[in-house]
C-alpha cells in the first residue's frame, strides 16, 4: 500500500559557473517515469514552489468489480476513481444492467473519459480527451451562468410547476456534475498546479451541493403538483437567488467586499428570517423550507473557499 503522505525529499542546491544552479532529482522518480539524459521536463512556479513533471500526464490505473446493481454506489465509486485522476480504468461485472450503468454513468458524468472496450465481463475505461485546467476559469464561468439558469427555472416553476422544466434543471445537473468531477480530477493530477487548488476544490464542492438543492426543490414541487405556493417561499427563493448572482459578480470581478456582504446576507437569512418567516407555511409545503435553508446554508458555505481564492489571487 502507498504512504497516504509523500515523503518529503531535501536536495542541496549546486552552483555551476556563473549564476548557474543546479538539483539532483530522486532516482526512484527518474526510473519510474522512464526519463533519459537529454529528456525534457517541465517546470512550473507555483508561489514558493517549484513544479516538475515529464510534461505529459503519467498512465494512473485502477480496477474494480462490481457485484451490486445500485446504480447510486456504482456512480458514486467511479466518480471517485475520475476525481481522483485515474487515466485507466478496468471494470469487472457480471450483469447487463451493471454494463448499462457504467456506460451511462461515463456518458453523463465522466467528461473526457471513454469506453475503450466492453468484452461482456470486464469494461475499460480512460482517458482520450488530456484536456487541462488552464481553461479552469472559463469553465468556472460556464458553471454560473448554467447555474443562474436553472435559478430562473426553478422560479418560474413556483407559478407553474412543470416536468418540462423539472427535466431542463435535471440535464443542467448531469452538466454541473462533469464539470465538478473533471475540475476536480484535473486537481488530482496536478494538471492545475496552483497554491489555491484547496479553495478551489471545496468551492467546485460547494457549487455543485447548491445545484442539486434546486433540482430536488423543483422536484418536490413537480411531484407534488402544488397550485399555490406560499408567498415567503417565493420571497425567499428570490432573494438567494440575487444572493447567487452577486456571488458570481463578486467572484468574477475580484471584488472581496461583495462576496462578503453575499456571506453576511446568506447568515441572516438562513439564521434569523427564516426562522420567523416560515411560522405559517402549510404542512404540506414543509419540505420546501427544508431546501430553501440548505440553498442558503451551501451559499453561505461556498462564500469561504470564494473570499480564499480571491484574498491568495491579490496578494
Amino acid at each position: 500500500m502507498k504512504p497516504l503522505f509523500f515523503m518529503l525529499v531535501k536536495r542541496k542546491i549546486i552552483r555551476q559557473g556563473i549564476g548557474g544552479h543546479t538539483i539532483f532529482l530522486p532516482i526512484k522518480w527518474v526510473r519510474e517515469r522512464g526519463l533519459k539524459p537529454g529528456d525534457e521536463i517541465e517546470i512550473d512556479e507555483t508561489g514558493p514552489s517549484l513544479l516538475i513533471s515529464t510534461g505529459s500526464a503519467a498512465v494512473k490505473e485502477a480496477k474494480i468489480s462490481f457485484s451490486s446493481e445500485s446504480e447510486t454506489f456504482i456512480r458514486i465509486k467511479l466518480h471517485d476513481l475520475y476525481r481522483l485522476g485515474y487515466t485507466k480504468i478496468k471494470i469487472s461485472y457480471k450483469t447487463k444492467k451493471q454494463s448499462k450503468i457504467i456506460h451511462e454513468v461515463c456518458s453523463k458524468y465522466l467528461l473526457g473519459s471513454e469506453v475503450t472496450l466492453d468484452t461482456g465481463s470486464e469494461i475499460i475505461l480512460e482517458d482520450l480527451v488530456g484536456l487541462d485546467l488552464d481553461k479552469h476559469h472559463t469553465l468556472m464561468r460556464r458553471i454560473f451562468y448554467i447555474m443562474r439558469e436553472c435559478f430562473e427555472i426553478t422560479q418560474d416553476g413556483l407559478s407553474n410547476p412543470d416536468e418540462f422544466l423539472l427535466n431542463q434543471i435535471k440535464i443542467h445537473s448531469q452538466k454541473i456534475d462533469q464539470y465538478d468531477n473533471f475540475c476536480r480530477r484535473s486537481i488530482s493530477q496536478k494538471r492545475f498546479t496552483d497554491e489555491r487548488t484547496h479553495f478551489y476544490w471545496t468551492f467546485f464542492v460547494y457549487l455543485r451541493l447548491i445545484q442539486h438543492n434546486m433540482l430536488h426543490f423543483g422536484n418536490f414541487i413537480v411531484k407534488n403538483d402544488f397550485k399555490i405556493i406560499n408567498k415567503k417561499i417565493g420571497e425567499s427563493f428570490e432573494i438567494l437567488k440575487n444572493l447567487f448572482l452577486d456571488l458570481e459578480k463578486g467572484f468574477f470581478k475580484e471584488d472581496i467586499k461583495i462576496i462578503e456582504k453575499v456571506h453576511n446576507s446568506a447568515n441572516r437569512l438562513l439564521y434569523e428570517k427564516l426562522l420567523l418567516e416560515f411560522k405559517n407555511v402549510p404542512k404540506e409545503q414543509g419540505a420546501l423550507i427544508y431546501y430553501i435553508s440548505e440553498l442558503a446554508r451551501t451559499i453561505y458555505l461556498s462564500t469561504s473557499p470564494a473570499i480564499g481564492i480571491l484574498a491568495a489571487r491579490n496578494n
